[in-house]
C-alpha cells in the first residue's frame, strides 16, 4: 500500500507509481512521525464549527457565511480582512456616527458660542455708540498759571474752587476757594479762602472765576478784584455775562508789595439785572522777591 507525505520540507519528495513504501521512506528522509506532528499541527475545522475571526479577536461570532472570494489563506469560509467582519463595520460605523455627532455637537457650540460673542459685541457696540452727555468744562478750573518753581523759603499757595457759589448784583463778595492743592509755610487760610504774608516782599497773585447767569435772561458785567486788608487794591479782570453762557474771567497781578500779616483776597462786584453763579475757578499766589 503506497503511504503519501505531506508537507515534507525536508526533501523534494515526488509521488511515484511504482516505488513501494519502502523504498519511497527510504529516498525521502522524512520521518512519517514528523509528517504527521506538522499535519497535526495545522488547524483543523469542522463544517459545525461557527465562523469565527482569527485575526486579533475584533471579529467575534458570527451567523453569517462569508463569500469564496475571501482573503482568508486557511480557509475560505473565515476571512481576515476587517472589511468582511459584521461587527466590526458595525462598531467603526458606529465610532464613526459618534465622532459626526461630537464634531456637529462641536461645530454647534462653537456656533452658539460664535453667536454669543457676535451679540456680545453688538451690544458692546450698541453701548459704545449710545451718545455721551457732553462734559461740562465750565466746571473744571484752569488752565493755571505755572508758578513753579518758586526758591526754598518763599510763600506759595495753590487753591481750587469747585463748588457752585451764588453772587448777588452790587454787593462785593468774597469769593470761595475751599480745595486746597499747595499750602506752602502753612500760609493760606481755607476758611476764609485768604493768604495771609508773614514776610514782608513783593508778591504775585493769580485768580480765575467760570461764571454763568442764572437764567437766560442775566445780563451785565462782573468786575473780579484783588483785595488787601479789606480794601480792592487792583481789578484782576472784566468780564460780560449773558444768559447761561460759561465765561472765564481771569487775571493776575505781579508785582504786590505785602508787609508782614497782610491779608489778601479774591473779591468778586457784578452788575447785572440777576444773581450769577460761580462754577469753577482757582487763586494762587507766590512770594517773588
Amino acid at each position: 500500500m503506497r503511504k503519501r507525505y505531506k508537507n515534507c520540507r525536508c526533501c523534494h519528495c515526488q509521488e511515484s507509481s511504482s516505488s513501494s513504501s519502502s523504498s519511497y521512506e527510504s529516498k525521502c528522509p522524512c520521518l512519517e512521525s514528523s509528517t504527521l506532528q506538522v499535519e497535526s499541527s495545522l488547524p483543523r475545522f469542522e463544517s459545525s464549527t461557527p465562523n469565527v475571526k482569527l485575526s486579533s479577536g475584533h471579529c467575534q461570532e458570527s451567523h453569517h457565511v462569508m463569500p469564496e472570494s475571501s482573503s482568508c489563506p486557511e480557509s475560505s469560509h473565515y476571512p481576515e480582512s476587517s472589511s468582511h467582519c459584521p461587527e466590526s463595520s458595525s462598531s467603526s460605523s458606529s465610532s464613526s456616527s459618534s465622532s459626526s455627532s461630537s464634531s456637529s455637537s462641536s461645530r454647534s457650540s462653537s456656533s452658539s458660542s460664535s453667536s454669543s460673542s457676535s451679540s456680545h459685541h453688538h451690544e458692546s457696540s450698541s453701548s459704545s455708540s449710545s451718545p455721551r452727555p457732553p462734559m461740562d468744562l465750565c466746571r473744571i478750573p484752569g488752565p493755571i498759571v505755572n508758578f513753579l518753581p518758586v526758591p526754598i523759603g518763599f510763600s506759595y499757595f495753590l487753591a481750587e474752587s469747585t463748588t457752585r457759589q451764588v453772587i448777588a448784583p452790587n454787593v462785593v463778595t468774597p469769593v470761595d476757594y475751599r480745595n486746597v492743592i499747595y499750602n506752602r509755610m502753612n500760609e493760606y487760610n481755607v476758611f476764609g479762602s485768604q493768604f495771609t504774608a508773614t514776610r514782608a516782599g513783593v508778591y504775585k497773585f493769580c485768580a480765575q472765576t467760570k461764571v454763568r447767569g442764572t437764567t437766560a435772561a442775566t445780563s451785565g458785567s462782573l468786575t473780579l478784584g484783588l483785595m488787601v486788608n479789606n480794601s480792592v487794591v487792583t481789578s484782576l479782570a472784566v468780564a460780560m455775562v449773558q444768559g447761561g453762557t460759561c465765561i472765564d474771567a481771569n487775571g493776575c497781578a505781579t508785582s504786590v508789595n505785602l508787609s508782614a500779616g497782610d491779608v489778601v483776597r479774591v473779591v468778586m462786584f457784578s452788575t447785572t439785572n440777576q444773581s450769577i453763579i460761580i462754577e469753577s475757578g482757582y487763586f494762587e499766589g507766590a512770594r517773588t522777591s
